[in-house]
């Protein structure tokens, strides 16, 4: 049995990088061939990523490659694919073979099993046996295990040709003529109008599979229509056993009796079994990091989808800066939505240009040279004013390509429809349960920033009490919030304390937050 060390994983996590492909650290396979996820079940040892917001973490900074390393020893090396990289994933194992393909030389790994990797320059969507038997494309959102990784079976991945002088291959366009168009089955044919991405996919292909549960599809037919449309609309798609599990539990339920719309309700809560619950959980997507490693660390990793977070705070305590924040950092892998209205797009976008290093006066007045600056540097927020929260919504879900984080700013001045009621409280309280529905049902992971109630202005680090009943029409909040956290002034006039109130998903807990004034950022104190 050959096995890689962590100095030899690391050296190979770097020499991918100098290839110029974009790295990041996958769990790895133990002397004893278990995962080191700790899942004496795993059905993916050594092959899915080491932590949450693998997308965040890849890199090709060999400096920030080795603190990886320090951080996850042992990880087995993982390459994304996108952004210009293709991968054609040969495994013999299940009939695999590129030898009647007529493949241009390019850049081939030989896997722990003894399949290949054909590494191409393009632009294409992953896929499973289409090309042919045994052949996967891997290529928007996916990911491959890289040299020198350890396998399963006891084999390592090796180089087997090495990078051509002049850089990869282009992919293979003849390739995709010989996919066979699929079956015609219900509601897969044509176009997607958007994909579903990660913390998405798994809730809308369920929903997906009720309908056609519904609509008198059998089990086998039920199969054969969802792994369609998983690999036509799931950015990267989903595993075959997840596929499998998902149709399973749609199965349950009788045929003929799921109303045929376009986005069914699942069945209420307390009206499955443990099993059921169970499963409903196993494929429920993974937090999304905060980009506050203390705040991540109290959240168990982040916000998961369909779970709302509410930021409190006097004027000028910073929760719009911290959102803001946070905004940031999702962008990178969600479509934001940020409903403006206690502060304009301009502010926001000034904080935002701070935060990358571009002066407040030169963001206040931008010339052509910091636009270009800003634009290369920030990702997309989409900022909107004078619009109700429901109406943004529904605008939002025709453009949106990726899963919808959305931000309110803040409870106390947003509408959620024009019906609103008009009494303050009563308003309030429409918000709140309607962005807890709205989240729920859309699988949103949710910010929303509020007023306290003036008692709670000048209230100390140090001072006991429920600080949940700080937030302005407190009870509203408390039932709406899945986490919650108050800002409030420290003894030191520098630092504001963060106290996370409420958290159903990872616990209480309080953490000093320092404001650098010059990027408009919080880091910790």
């Amino acid at each position: 049995m050959s096995y890689s060390t962590n100095s030899e994983l690391v050296a190979g996590a770097i020499a991918a990088a100098n290839m110029g492909f974009i790295v990041f650290p996958l769990h790895g396979v133990l002397p004893n061939e278990k995962c080191t996820c700790g899942n004496n079940e795993c059905k993916a040892i050594g092959k899915h990523p080491r932590a949450a917001g693998w997308q965040q973490l890849a890199t090709n900074n060999k400096i920030e490659l080795r603190k990886l390393w320090e951080q996850y020893p042992g990880s087995n090396v993982g390459i994304k694919t996108g952004d210009g990289v293709v991968v054609l994933d040969c495994d013999p194992r299940h009939g695999g073979d590129v030898a009647p393909l007529d493949l241009p030389i390019t850049l081939v790994a030989r896997t722990g099993s003894g399949g290949t990797h054909h590494y191409f320059a393009g632009r294409e969507r992953n896929s499973a046996g289409k090309v042919a038997p045994g052949i996967d494309i891997r290529g928007e959102g996916g990911l491959v295990v890289a040299p020198p990784s350890n396998h399963a079976s006891g084999g390592i991945y090796t180089w087997e040709t090495p990078m051509p002088a002049e850089g990869l291959a282009q992919f293979p366009q003849h390739l995709l003529a010989t996919q066979e168009p699929p079956k015609t089955l219900p509601s897969v044919s044509g176009e997607p109008k958007y994909l579903w991405g990660e913390g998405q996919r798994n809730d809308r292909l369920f929903r997906f599979a009720c309908r056609l549960r519904g609509s008198g599809l059998g089990a086998e037919a039920l199969l054969a229509a969802v792994g369609i449309e998983n690999q036509r609309r799931c950015s990267p798609p989903l595993s075959p056993v997840e596929v499998d599990k998902i149709c399973g539990h749609a199965s349950r339920y009788e045929r003929n009796v799921i109303p045929e719309d376009e986005a069914p309700e699942k069945p209420k809560t307390q009206w499955l079994t443990l099993r059921e619950r169970l499963e409903a959980y196993s494929v429920m997507g993974p937090p999304l990091p905060t980009g506050i490693a203390a705040i991540d660390s109290l959240m168990r990793g982040g916000l998961r989808p369909g779970k709302t977070l509410y930021i409190g705070g006097a004027p000028q305590t910073g929760k719009t800066t911290i959102a803001r924040q946070i905004a940031r950092q999702w962008a990178k892998h969600l479509d934001v939505l940020w409903i403006a209205i206690d502060e304009d797009a301009w502010g926001l976008d000034v904080r935002d240009m701070q935060s990358v290093g571009i002066t407040r006066e030169r963001a206040e007045l931008p010339d052509q040279i910091t636009i270009e600056q800003a634009c290369s540097k920030l990702p997309n927020i989409w900022t909107v004013e004078d619009i109700t929260i429901a109406d943004a919504i529904e605008h939002m879900k025709t453009i949106a390509t990726k899963p919808i984080g959305l931000f309110v700013d803040s409870a106390q001045t947003a509408r959620y429809s024009e019906e609103a009621p008009a009494d303050p409280r009563a308003r309030i309280s429409h918000l709140c349960n309607s962005i807890r529905d709205i989240t729920k049902r859309h699988n949103l992971r949710t910010v929303v920033t509020s007023e306290i109630a003036r008692r709670g202005y000048q209230t100390r680090n140090n001072e006991d009490g429920n600080k949940l009943s700080y937030f302005a029409e407190a009870r509203a909040i408390e039932y709406s919030a899945d986490s919650a956290a108050i800002l409030l002034p420290s003894d030191d006039d520098d630092i504001i304390d963060l106290h996370l109130v409420k958290c159903r998903m990872g616990r209480k807990g309080s953490i000093g937050l320092r404001l650098n004034q010059s990027t408009a950022s919080f880091g910790v104190a």
